[in-house]
């Protein structure tokens, strides 16, 4: 069967970990193009046999079966109204673009497209592992289904969801690795400061916090008996749980997440 093409507008480190994860799982099902401003990353890409150059957005278009938008926020109105003077009427848009709704798109087209998936994968995309919201502005065959899933397990998983729920998804998906980093970073500096050395800091809390997480996934406990089992009464792990919650951790995360949902509806 002949490959069907690929057409990314846009390539940052998400667009590259998908065009990898492409390549690596889709075994030579798809034929990928890619036009950037990033001039080194789309090279190297080159370099890797992993796509083809197309300088010129019309003519990648016209190659293409589907289009990822890798764009910025900022720049996705002009860019696709640019688009909309081009032949996309049988073409399929997957935007990733964080905080910009269907209907944004249907309207800077002109609605000139009727098929658009809207698609939010996460830093782990890198390894293979992104967990991917995605919504169909159509009502998909079960073909179209199996085709656009197949494209989304290249590079992790995926869950459908209404587009209503993208802000939320973002927040505790899209944004969630640098939370949980950023909450990971405090563990690994208290070890340097205790006086472990970074590498072997970073094996210690890595290896505390993936175990730990593997747990709770295969365990039917509730999370906090989970908790209540490592926590001896005036032992010292229930010292530590007792800071948590008079400083109110879970209000600076809850306010954290609000703060996301707040950008995500306000970014375009």
């Amino acid at each position: 069967m002949k490959p069907k093409k690929i057409g990314f507008i846009g390539i940052g480190n998400m667009a590259e970990a998908i065009i990898k994860g492409i390549n690596k799982n889709c075994n030579n099902n798809y034929e990928i193009f890619g036009t950037s401003r990033s001039v080194k990353k789309i090279e190297d890409l080159v370099d890797q046999k992993m796509i083809k150059k197309i300088d010129n957005p019309e003519l990648l278009i016209e190659n293409s079966d589907f289009i990822f938008l890798g764009i910025k926020p900022k720049d996705s109105i002009d860019l696709l109204e640019q688009l909309s003077k081009f032949s996309i009427k049988d073409k399929t848009i997957i935007s990733m673009v964080a905080g910009l709704p269907t209907e944004a798109i249907f309207k800077s087209l002109n609605y000139k497209s009727t098929k658009i998936i809207r698609i939010m994968p996460n830093l782990n995309a890198q390894i293979g592992q992104s967990l991917t919201a995605y919504f169909a502005s159509w009502e998909m065959s079960e073909l179209e289904r199996k085709e656009i899933e197949f494209l989304l397990l290249a590079f992790g998983n995926f869950l459908e969801i209404p587009e209503s729920s993208f802000a939320d998804f973002t927040a505790l998906a899209g944004s969630g690795p640098a939370l949980i980093l950023e909450f990971y970073k405090v563990f690994e500096k208290f070890a340097l400061d205790k006086g472990f050395g970074k590498n072997d800091a970073k094996k210690m809390i890595t290896n505390v916090f993936l175990p730990t997480l593997e747990n709770y996934k295969l365990s039917n406990l509730p999370i906090d008996t989970l908790i209540d089992n490592i926590c001896s009464p005036g032992g010292t792990t229930i010292e530590g749980i007792n800071v948590f919650r008079e400083r109110g951790i879970s209000e600076v995360i809850f306010t954290a997440m609000e703060a996301i949902i707040r950008k995500s509806d306000n970014l375009i």
